[in-house]
């Protein structure tokens, strides 16, 4: 009897990994749920910040707390892991064959895949800095070669004295009217 109870027991938890898609599965790897929540912080972060320039009386905290949580909350149902995971496992099927997904997810339960997924935060942020050093740098250069550019032309900047349009400035303003009416339809 214990034996029959057991196979009742594992027999649907087999059925149910195998039914598992697996897009589902490289979702779980990738940690697609933590990552939503993440991006839910920000948005909240960023409700916060565009109030920012406002002074809230403390008779108007409680107004502020009520569209707040209409706010947090929007971002909560708008990211629930639950109804966005079919869009995303349809997105992951489009660009991965089967065969694909079962290598991803073979490697990314594998001891590298591993520590690639928990390093890979860290590998974008160092991977971002080079960029961002360069961007800096090209930055500064375009800054430079539009000032060499201003000065080889001998061009002011808009709205500068030396650069406002010259407008003739007429001796007497002609009167304002109104113009003319249309003359109504004839039946």
């Amino acid at each position: 009897m214990k034996k029959w109870a057991f196979l009742l027991c594992i027999v649907p938890a087999i059925a149910f990994a195998q039914a598992r898609s697996q897009a589902d599965i490289l979702l779980d790897h990738l940690q697609i749920e933590q990552q939503t929540r993440v991006i839910e912080r920000q948005l909240q972060s960023r409700y916060v910040h565009l109030l920012k320039g406002y002074e809230i009386p403390p008779n108007q905290w409680e107004l502020e707390k009520k569209y707040q949580e209409r706010a947090f909350n929007l971002a909560k149902d708008r990211l629930n892991p639950e109804e966005l995971k079919p869009l995303m496992i349809e997105k992951v099927e489009s660009i991965y064959s089967k065969e694909e997904l079962v290598q991803l997810n073979v490697f990314f339960s594998s001891e590298v895949g591993q520590k690639f997924l928990r390093k890979q935060s860290r590998l974008l942020d160092g991977l971002n800095q080079v960029v961002r050093g360069e961007q800096m740098l090209i930055e500064e250069v375009y800054k430079n070669l539009v000032k060499e550019f201003v000065k080889s032309a001998g061009l002011q900047p808009i709205g500068s004295p030396n650069n406002r349009p010259v407008l003739p400035i007429p001796a007497q303003r002609p009167p304002l009217s109104a113009p003319p009416s249309r003359p109504a339809p004839s039946e």
